[in-house]
């Protein structure tokens, strides 16, 4: 039956194998191991034990735990510093300063350098202290712009890793309908089978009674064998996409999967324009992009805050003895400008290339929320076309069933033959097969514009059991 083959060859087959290879490539000891495993669970529930195992997602939270540590690095470069050292030695020889011998005169004595020696031990210890005034462009307790470019980061990455275990669920989603529809193809194709079966059967009997051509019976054999055929390769399907769910769940080969049919009892969606403004407040990553402008914005003003020059407050204390307790101190206080003139021009550069930065983002983030309403759009008119496709194939499934009813009591009088009866309970059986597929897709399609719109709420809580 090319309808069903066609339905379900889709390239999200593919997308779950990439996520799987995501999901487990190197990573061995993240799927369990245990022989004989029975793992029991809905949608919701296999969601979450992906997202607790995926690597990617692991990921992400090093990212945030960085990011978080970056934001405290560079509040640190704003803050007072005491830096304290000390030495113990051992001196011998004359006065080697410049000073001392261009001019002859030592600088401690006012004696000639080169009759002034000495030799002793001594020990030495000091402290600076630095507090910083006016600094990259901001005063002494307000926030600079590199700390607030590396606070916005983090939100960025925390909204990165909300759009990543989105991804993960829409992986989990395709793995567990896929299997729902593979499980039912496999149970209507059994039943075609066992019929088809019957009805080769039968034409071989009445090819040798005369009454059938042997064109009948190499229709039948066709018919019959190309139904085995698609058999076997939902089984095969079947197969692969439970071992992907597995592997995206984090169990292992050994242990069963057993999913639980979904409801498709679920609130009644909001209109479209609810869904378009909940995705643009709301959406993991137009929330990621606005808060990347905002970091470009704070590089761009830490970029300009650099052509200022900068004022310190120092204070320093040395002190040395020469181990007869002659100590001798120095206390030195100052305020301290710095100003990197000949770089003004570099500086300026760096600016503008900022602020060039900004306008990408800013542009970037216009495509993301085009692309995501986009994506909302095709997913709430898809479920409109499924719902009238449902109305149709039910429409049609009663009218089936109907002309059955009517064609078993012609087959009681003996009106109709034993293949003409079996071909409409094929019929039956191929347009209940065809409603079941579509049924499952409208459930893929309305748990796909929930997810990109962060309306899950309607869907029930997620249940997860294990047993050996």
């Amino acid at each position: 039956m090319t309808w069903s083959l066609n339905r379900l060859r889709q390239p999200a087959l593919r997308r779950i194998i990439i996520a799987v290879v995501l999901a487990v490539g190197g990573i061995p000891a993240l799927v369990e191991a245990d022989e004989g495993l029975i793992v029991r669970c809905d949608l919701l529930g296999c969601i979450d034990r992906a997202i607790a195992k995926h690597p990617a997602l692991q990921t992400s939270k090093a990212r945030q735990a960085a990011a978080r540590a970056l934001i405290g690095m560079r509040k640190t470069q704003y803050l007072p510093s005491l830096r304290v050292d000390g030495g113990l030695g051992f001196l011998s020889g004359e006065p080697t300063t410049p000073f001392a011998e261009i001019s002859g005169i030592s600088e401690p004595e006012g004696l000639p350098a080169r009759d002034l020696a000495a030799s002793g031990g001594f020990y030495e210890a000091g402290a600076t202290l630095k507090i910083p005034i006016y600094e990259h462009g901001v005063v002494f307790g307000q926030s600079a712009g590199d700390v607030g470019e590396a606070a916005y980061q983090l939100s960025e990455e925390e909204w990165r890793n909300r759009a990543l275990g989105a991804d993960v669920a829409m992986s989990v989603a395709d793995a567990y309908y896929g299997m729902l529809k593979q499980k039912k193809t496999i149970e209507s194709f059994l039943q075609i089978t066992a019929l088809l079966d019957t009805v080769t059967a039968q034409t071989n009997a009445n090819f040798l009674q005369g009454i059938a051509s042997k064109q009948d019976v190499l229709i039948a054999e066709v018919r019959l064998a190309e139904r085995k055929k698609e058999l076997l390769t939902a089984r095969h399907h079947h197969k692969r996409l439970a071992n992907a769910l597995s592997a995206l769940i984090g169990i292992s080969r050994g242990a069963t999967l057993e999913i639980q049919d979904a409801g498709d009892a679920h609130a009644p969606l909001p209109s479209y324009e609810k869904l378009v403004a909940r995705v643009r407040k709301h959406h993991p990553d137009v929330k990621a992009g606005e808060f990347k402008v905002l970091s470009r914005v704070e590089n761009a003003m830490a970029a300009r805050g650099e052509k200022y020059p900068a004022l310190s407050l120092f204070g320093n204390y040395r002190m040395v003895d020469d181990l007869d307790l002659n100590v001798s101190s120095l206390w030195t206080t100052q305020v301290r400008v710095e100003w990197n003139v000949f770089d003004w021009w570099l500086l300026r550069k760096k600016e503008a290339l900022a602020r060039a930065h900004v306008v990408e983002e800013q542009n970037r983030l216009l495509e993301t929320k085009f692309a995501v309403e986009e994506n909302v759009e095709a997913l709430y008119y898809q479920i409109q076309a499924q719902d009238a496709e449902i109305e149709f194939l039910t429409k049609r499934l009663a009218l089936t069933t109907d002309t059955i009813r009517i064609n078993r009591a012609r087959y009681q009088q003996g009106s109709l033959s034993d293949a003409e009866i079996a071909a409409d309970e094929i019929a039956l059986l191929e347009h209940q097969f065809a409603l079941s597929i579509t049924g499952y897709d409208r459930q893929l399609t309305e748990f796909k514009l929930r997810l990109v719109s962060g309306d899950l709420t309607s869907l029930k809580r997620p249940t997860a059991s294990v047993s050996p």
